[in-house]
């Protein structure tokens, strides 16, 4: 494994934004943020940086570990498209913590990855992540 990947899978500490539709938020914005958690993870799997980007608000940022800040959602897909294309795979993501204030909401969690080690062969690795949601009020 190249050791920008090996940095990027070890260090993987993403603050993104993202949005949840209006009624969610406001009944259950823990609930939709767990529930969201595993569909994630389906779609970066299925390997589509583009579906993928679809999560993101057309402003959001990624603030990868080591690189620059990745602004926008076409960049934000080009960035996971290149993570996916590299072999990287996303095990899960566990939101541990959801705190909530007004129209917005961070959640903490832990993400677990497997990367290509450069051997043909795979390794495990865990990692923190933080996302900050914000209510989307167009949605329903």
């Amino acid at each position: 494994m190249g050791l920008g990947m090996k940095t990027f899978a070890y260090s993987l500490i993403l603050t993104i934004a993202a949005t949840v539709g209006g009624q969610a938020w406001a009944e259950e914005a823990q609930s939709a943020i767990m529930a969201g958690a595993p569909v994630f993870v389906e779609t970066y799997n299925a390997s589509d940086g583009a579906a993928l980007a679809a999560f993101y608000t057309e402003d959001a940022a990624l603030l990868p570990p080591g690189g620059a800040r990745v602004n926008g959602r076409e960049a934000i897909a080009a960035f996971w498209q290149g993570a996916m294309d590299s072999g990287l795979v996303i095990n899960s993501l566990t939101p541990t913590e959801i705190m909530q204030s007004g129209d917005q909401a961070v959640d903490v969690g832990t993400i677990s990855l497997s990367a290509p080690d450069g051997s043909g062969g795979m390794v495990e690795l865990s990692a923190k992540y933080t996302v900050m949601w914000k209510q989307d009020s167009e949605c329903v």
